[in-house]
């Protein structure tokens, strides 16, 4: 193949823990066409994680350069370069031995590879039961209790999937949506986060409502997997007060702004975009599970300095 039909790699760092290749590929293909991208098992010299994307037809490299180091995810601002030495010429397979600081003898095969080359369709992630991308947490040097416990059988969860959506605004209305598919036998429940349980008759009932409805299925979620023993959702969805924010400065994107400080905005509350309610303003974000949305800083917007709190809302069973 000739060296520019590779492409031109990139190298990223600096965003969330719980994100996905897939993810990923969903952002940068805005500002170009991406042939290959995936993320590093490996932490860098700076111990965070990082990974390399490839795009192919780059007229401008540096223009390309400057518009991924303006992408932000959540509170995290994307940091890519291109890579110090020469790459045009590797694959990922390369990427990954250079990384490792071992050469492979011509003719001898890696024990190991970061991803068996195959179609990734959604009809594959569905049968394979892996989403794209998907990276397991080393917790080896994680300072935890430790204690045993009896597990349930929960065997019911064997038929089910587990479904990552695509927009938590439509997390609400999963169940009646599919119902006027004429899903009615599918149900879901809301697992946190991104992800929802699909409940069927049974598993075939399922791989067969996705296999019929594909193009619906894709819409509405990234991916689904089977149901896994130990999946915990990592996010939370959580209603705040925002106190200390003049009225004049009450939208989207300042609220947008401010929950970047957290987490990420998911939707402002339609008392609050009404001004019916004006002692704070209201607003749902995503967090992990094991953050506070809580805060207290002195912000300088447009050149005026205020004082903004934050607070998670109370549950009251």
């Amino acid at each position: 193949r000739p060296e520019l039909s590779r492409g031109i790699p990139f190298s990223f760092s600096n965003f969330p823990f719980d994100i996905k290749e897939l993810d990923l590929w969903r952002i940068f293909r805005r500002w170009g066409r991406v042939s290959d991208i995936f993320i590093s098992r490996r932490l860098n010299i700076k111990k965070k994680r990082f990974g390399f994307v490839r795009f192919q037809g780059v007229q401008n490299f540096r223009e390309l350069e400057n518009h991924l180091n303006t992408i932000w995810i959540g509170s995290w601002k994307l940091k890519a370069n291109r890579p110090k030495y020469n790459r045009s010429t590797e694959t990922r397979k390369e990427w990954n031995m250079k990384l490792k600081g071992k050469v492979i003898e011509p003719g001898r095969e890696s024990k190991k590879e970061w991803r068996v080359k195959e179609e990734k369709t959604y009809a594959n992630i569905v049968k394979s039961g892996k989403g794209i991308g998907e990276q397991p947490h080393n917790r080896a040097r994680v300072q935890a209790i430790h204690f045993r416990e009896e597990e349930s059988s929960r065997e019911w969860l064997k038929k089910c999937y587990i479904g990552r959506v695509s927009d938590l605004s439509k997390v609400s209305c999963l169940n009646e949506c599919l119902i006027l598919e004429g899903l009615s036998h599918i149900k879901v429940k809301f697992l946190g986060g991104l992800h929802v349980l699909l409940l069927g008759e049974n598993e075939s009932n399922i791989l067969e409502a996705i296999e019929e409805n594909k193009t619906w299925f894709e819409e509405m979620f990234d991916t689904i997997i089977p149901w896994e023993e130990q999946f915990v959702a990592v996010d939370k969805l959580v209603w705040v007060r925002c106190r200390g924010l003049p009225l004049k400065l009450w939208n989207t994107d300042s609220f947008k702004h401010i929950a970047a400080l957290m987490g990420t905005l998911i939707e402002v509350d339609k008392a609050t975009m009404a001004l019916e309610e004006l002692e704070y303003a209201r607003f749902k974000i995503r967090v992990s599970v094991g953050c506070e949305a809580k805060l207290t800083n002195y912000m300088r917007i447009n050149e005026n300095l205020y004082q903004i709190s934050v607070e998670e809302e109370c549950t009251i069973p």
